[in-house]
């Protein structure tokens, strides 16, 4: 009996996979910048206090809670716009937190201010996506 090497099988995927996948790859971008340690330094070097550092960090965890309220809701609106609707509210705050260390002519108590808003919106929107 001889043997013969085993080729490796080449994995196929539906072509609109590769939708999917760049996708995810756009989330985990967008979500590590902004709820990860650059907002965390960012708001250190602006001045925040340790309270404001804590409420950056504990808005991801608080805001999932969403997605138990919107279940309701997706069915009657569709998977589809939740998550198109959630993308891109999320992208506008992206843009509005991006453009934020730029306005230089605010003090930087209006820049925490205005930071802490927009990610307390920023995750209010991924809390109520994330459930479609």
């Amino acid at each position: 009996m001889t043997t013969s090497p085993v080729e490796p099988t080449a994995t196929t995927f539906h072509p609109d996979a590769s939708n999917s996948f760049r996708f995810s790859l756009f989330n985990a971008v967008n979500f590590q910048i902004t709820l990860g340690a650059p907002m965390v330094l960012y708001a250190k070097s602006l001045g925040g206090s340790a309270t404001t550092i804590g409420i950056v960090a504990s808005l991801a965890p608080l805001m999932t809670v969403l997605q138990l309220p919107t279940a309701y809701f997706i069915p009657k609106v569709g998977y589809k716009g939740f998550v198109l609707f959630g993308m891109s509210a999320r992208a506008a705050f992206l843009f509005l937190l991006a453009i934020l260390p730029l306005l230089h002519f605010l003090r930087p108590v209006t820049q925490v201010e205005l930071m802490l808003t927009f990610l307390f919106l920023f995750n209010v929107v991924r809390g109520i996506s994330n459930g479609a």
